[in-house]
């Protein structure tokens, strides 16, 4: 299953096909979900609430199918809470900055944001980034590159 999932790119639906950005990013993720989490994982690992942020849509249009594909299965890891125990994510808080003295980046509301890797030892290696809100959820912000250090 794994080399098997490493080589497949998922052909994405058309955003034009659906009524909102929002509408469409939700049916990429429940399709990369059935993909990803075996039949015996998926009581175990449902994708649970979460919201999408107002810049996660446009940022998945900018990736080619390769990356789209990754980037679909670093956002299940996500919404399953899985991440943080998938070898490669590299999951830590994001900094204001590149150095490892920069504080983390906090919204107003308290939310907090994280980091994952999509991608690995590949130029422009890219990142999801992620808000874990205050009361446990979820809110995808965006996919970026690996000097992004912008939430």
């Amino acid at each position: 299953r794994a080399s098997r999932e490493q080589t497949t790119v998922t052909a994405r639906t058309s955003r034009e096909d659906w009524p909102d950005s929002e509408s469409w990013v939700r049916h990429e993720i429940d399709i990369a979900w059935a993909r990803r989490v075996t039949a015996s994982e998926k009581a175990r690992y449902p994708v649970r609430a979460y919201r999408i942020g107002p810049r996660f849509a446009d940022s998945l249009s900018m990736l080619d199918p390769a990356q789209f594909t990754k980037a679909m299965r670093a956002t299940v890891d996500v919404v399953t809470g899985r991440v943080a125990v998938v070898p490669g994510r590299d999951l830590h808080r994001l900094r204001d900055g590149s150095g490892g003295d920069d504080p983390y980046v906090v919204r107003a509301d308290g939310a907090k944001c994280w980091r994952a890797s999509i991608e690995n030892n590949a130029p422009s290696a890219r990142r999801l980034h992620y808000w874990q809100l205050t009361d446990g959820g979820i809110e995808l912000s965006r996919v970026v590159v690996h000097d992004d250090f912008n939430a």
